[in-house]
């Protein structure tokens, strides 16, 4: 048996995969799945990163045994011994329940974690039909279909790959992009080994493994609608070279909306610099987010105030025919430049914050009640003109639910919380204050200011509650609690 790259398993990874997916056609000499694995394992593939074909081991059914229900006891234990898994995602695959075994067995083993887990996105998955696996739905996955100009979804490499063929160049980019990532992550747990059988690591050789990917310049490239996904990818992987990290890892798609918006906070809160892609559609896998998920991102990253860069295709001129106004206007305010000059653009921009202290976040929610909305205006006046803040919508007449989503998100999004006690009866502030309580575990980070602002006539008394750091002030006090640039 050949020794694996990685001490302490047998098989460096596994192929989890339908068999339907491997079903050679006439013209083809070999299955998808196996030309696959084939170009992967070969010297311009892993071989070639590793050093030998003979350095590493991998597993792959290729005698069929997922068709054979007595083999149920026997794939499990090859998972089990296995470094990566490697999914080859596809509607055979959501409908097989012997690869629901395979990856239920490798995540059960190796932790919940999907650092481990490395898929292979072949074809799209229409959701009323065949559901993504729930624990394929956040990692990165490698995309080996692509849109054709009919609009229909392909698979690359079908049925066989030609690497002189200009039309299968994007899967041949894939399988390097595929390849360099695993050979990474080898090489990660290849170390990681060697260090805990050796001897206890010192606290300096812990921090070297885990700190190296994060101490490199990072940007938020923003999710893309179908059209624009090669786009990304060629983005991606460009700014990879430079030795920039690009985020997120994984993918936000199938989270809940609080789950969501936290998500990409905490990534914008460690990248310099907010990248979208767009075009004229819109991004709609958000249920309650009729305006799109490019137009949320793009709202969160101007909240946090990172520098923001947007690029569409120069050929998308006419911007008439697009429907949504939102999408309009991220569109009217993009680059319409060349894709080269544009990724040029991202690399300058990011040396450019490397010299400067990271910004200085400041928006702040003014919450009130109904009646006191023109003391709201005047704290918002005494905030000064570098401070962007907001206060509930009351004169836009919003009904009570949408009205509510907006004091939530606002409470979930702001750098500071002022909440107005001028003419509303105590009850009001005590609810607002429960309510802030409530939603604090879904922000990403406290709010660097928090104060109840007394601001009628004369001040009034709040007792039988306390939150960690809350501060009662005068409207008079607003200037000393919030600084230029910030708070």
């Amino acid at each position: 048996m050949r020794k694996s790259y990685v001490p302490g398993y047998d098989y460096d990874f596994f192929v989890s995969y339908a068999s339907v997916d491997n079903d050679p056609v006439p013209a083809a000499d070999r299955g998808w799945v196996a030309t696959l694995i084939n170009i992967l394992t070969s010297g311009s593939g892993l071989a070639g990163k590793l050093g030998r074909r003979e350095l590493f081991n991998w597993w792959i059914d290729d005698q069929n045994l997922r068709g054979n229900q007595e083999a149920d006891n026997l794939i499990p234990e090859q998972v089990k011994r296995s470094a990566l898994f490697l999914a080859v995602l596809s509607p055979g695959y959501a409908a097989s329940t012997f690869c629901q075994l395979e990856l239920e067995t490798f995540l059960k083993n190796a932790g919940t974690s999907s650092e481990r887990l490395f898929i292979v996105h072949k074809e799209q998955l229409i959701e009323g039909r065949h559901a993504m696996p729930e624990a394929l739905r956040r990692p990165r996955k490698y995309k080996f279909w692509d849109l054709d100009k009919n609009n229909k979804p392909r698979a690359l490499g079908w049925p066989q790959p030609l690497f002189n063929n200009p039309e299968d160049r994007p899967y041949f980019l894939m399988v390097e992009d595929l390849c360099k990532d695993m050979a990474e992550k080898l090489d990660e747990l290849k170390k990681q080994k060697e260090v805990e059988k050796t001897a206890t690591p010192k606290p300096e050789e812990r921090q070297q493994l885990h700190v190296t990917t994060t101490a490199r310049p990072s940007v938020l490239l923003a999710e893309t609608t179908d059209d624009l996904i090669r786009k990304r990818d060629e983005a991606r992987r460009y700014l990879e070279q430079v030795g920039i990290a690009v985020m997120p890892a994984g993918s936000y798609y199938g989270l809940a909306r609080p789950d969501y918006d936290k998500a990409v906070q905490g990534d914008l809160a460690n990248s310099a610099v907010f990248v979208q892609l767009l075009g004229p559609e819109l991004g709609r896998y958000l249920s309650d987010v009729p305006d799109g998920f490019g137009w949320l991102q793009y709202e969160l990253a101007k909240r946090q105030h990172r520098p923001i860069l947007q690029w569409r295709s120069p050929d998308l001129k006419d911007l008439a025919g697009v429907e949504d106004e939102r999408q309009k206007r991220l569109l009217e305010t993009a680059d319409a430049m060349p894709f080269e000059d544009f990724k040029q653009k991202i690399v300058r921009a990011l040396r450019k914050e490397d010299n400067k202290p990271p910004p200085r976040p400041s928006f702040i929610f003014i919450n009130c009640d109904a009646v006191d909305t023109e003391k709201a205006d005047d704290i918002g006046q005494h905030l000064g003109s570098d401070v962007d803040w907001e206060r509930p919508p009351y004169e836009e007449m919003p009904k009570a639910r949408q009205l509510q989503h907006k004091i939530e998100t606002n409470l979930i999004d702001c750098d500071g919380l002022f909440i107005v006690f001028g003419t509303t009866r105590p009850g009001w502030v005590r609810d607002q204050i429960q309510l802030y309580r409530k939603l604090r575990p879904r922000r990403a980070k406290d709010p660097q200011v928090l104060a109840v602002v007394q601001a009628g006539p004369a001040p009034r008394e709040l007792k039988g509650f306390g939150l960690a750091g809350l501060r009662i002030i005068g409207v008079d006090e607003i200037a000393g609690v919030i600084r230029p640039g910030g708070v």
